[in-house]
């Protein structure tokens, strides 16, 4: 018992870091390092510290990550964002709630070519915003569905978090950008249909908006061809076989800077700042990488993630009350831990138990990244809901906002219970997929 009470430590003490500040890369290569050389000697603790960073960056796969990241900034850059929202208030804005239905539109678009919640969100909010109180919308009403809409973009490929994932748990990345197509239209399904019965219930704080002619719907649509050739590219060459993950990560990098010049927004200077966030955010993302493999190394030579493998698999409970406390916990997480320190501290716990549970590993991806979701909504962290009242300013309280996302929490959560008893929603691409 006494090397699974030092993982059991270690996990706790990630925990501790990380909640009051830590960077989570930093801490997770700390304690796993600690970890290593308390189980098998300094030595192999240096080992694991030379041969980890080099065996995990040295990955063709990885190059992902900044290849989409760098393509969400230049989606950003060509002025796509103003341009998906006034085509969508068009289409849109007539109905009740239509602003809101507007502001999802826009960021499920963006999710679909960022990648990023916190940008997603942050674009949104400065261009929906406006617009929304200038048509009789209360500002945090309007703040808080901003910001549900800004989380799709965790599950929408070209997620950073479902290449997070496939990393950890060794699966295909091209499967699991695919995965997470199909639930996450449903997710925004859900959300429309929310908004809608939101606006039912308090006309006044979500009233119509303009109305727009079909000549004016129509013109609109030409202005947002390119983000969905982008979408479209991504998920159509991996479903195809076509392209392979980092091929298309490539190919989407090509099509946004053409957008770019095609919408002539293109100068030198916001090259550079393009470029720069790309690489800071890559830098970022790749030393969580390494630490959750030095911390799931500690946790492996511990015996501890086998034996809650064990425990879970093997408990008498029938399998929805197992996955209902793993929800529990990516709950219990979610309010003190940023998104990416959730799942490396529980992936590594959790994984081994999958199999023994008769569960998809691709599936149970989905999963852990809808709960993702959860985690940058749920107060007091919930990044993305902080993102939204930053832009919205001061007269707005920061409760009232976490106060109008608790409808669309729920909605997550449902979609989580969608998922389980329904799991070809996750399934079907990646079954039928040429990869």
């Amino acid at each position: 018992m006494e090397l699974e009470l030092i993982g059991f430590l270690g996990v706790g003490l990630v925990a501790v870091l990380v909640s009051i500040g830590f960077h989570v890369g930093i801490v997770l290569a700390f304690v796993g390092f600690l970890g290593i050389m308390l189980v098998q000697g300094p030595m192999a603790g240096l080992r694991c510290l030379t041969l980890i960073p080099y065996g995990t960056c040295n990955s063709y796969t990885l190059a992902i990550i900044p290849l989409f990241l760098l393509m969400g900034e230049f989606v950003v850059m060509s002025g796509a964002v103003a341009n998906l929202f006034s085509a969508s208030r068009c289409w849109f804005g007539r109905i009740p709630g239509g602003l809101a239905i507007v502001s999802l539109v826009t960021n499920t678009g963006l999710a679909a070519t960022t990648g990023s919640s916190i940008a997603s969100t942050a674009m949104t909010t400065r261009i929906a915003l406006p617009e929304m109180e200038k048509f009789g919308y209360d500002r945090a009403t309007a703040a808080g569905v901003i910001a549900a809409g800004g989380t799709l973009a965790v599950l929408i490929p070209p997620s950073i978090f479902l290449i997070f994932y496939a990393m950890l748990a060794e699966v295909s990345v091209g499967k699991m950008l695919l995965a997470g197509f199909l639930p996450g239209l449903w997710n925004a399904l859900l959300f429309l249909f929310m908004i809608l019965a939101m606006a039912m219930i308090m006309p006044d704080k979500m009233p119509a908006g303009p109305k727009s002619t079909w000549m004016e719907r129509l013109k609109s649509l030409k202005d947002v061809w390119g983000v969905l050739l982008i979408a479209v590219s991504i998920v159509g060459g991996l479903y195809g076989g076509i392209v392979t993950s980092t091929e298309v990560g490539g190919f989407g990098v090509i099509l946004a800077f053409i957008l770019v010049l095609i919408n002539r927004k293109f100068t030198w200077l916001k090259l550079r700042e393009a470029v720069w966030n790309a690489t800071w955010s890559t830098s970022m993302i790749f030393m969580v990488v390494i630490g959750s493999f030095i911390f799931s190394t500690f946790l492996t030579l511990t015996g501890m993630s086998d034996m809650v493998a064990d425990f879970i698999i093997n408990v008498d409970l029938p399998a929805i009350a197992k996955f209902t406390g793993i929800i529990l916990v990516f709950m219990f997480l979610g309010c003190f831990v940023d998104a990416f320190s959730m799942l490396a501290i529980t992936l590594p716990i959790f994984l081994p138990a999958i199999d023994g549970l008769g569960w998809d590993i691709h599936w149970f991806g989905i999963i852990a990244v809808v709960m993702v979701e959860v985690a940058t909504l749920t107060p007091p962290l919930g990044v993305v809901v902080h993102t939204a009242k930053a832009i919205a300013g001061p007269d707005v309280e920061i409760m009232t906002v976490f106060k109008a996302v608790l409808p669309f929490l729920l909605v997550q959560i449902f979609t989580v219970y969608t998922l389980y008893f329904f799991p070809q929603i996750v399934l079907f691409l990646v079954e039928r997929a040429n990869l």
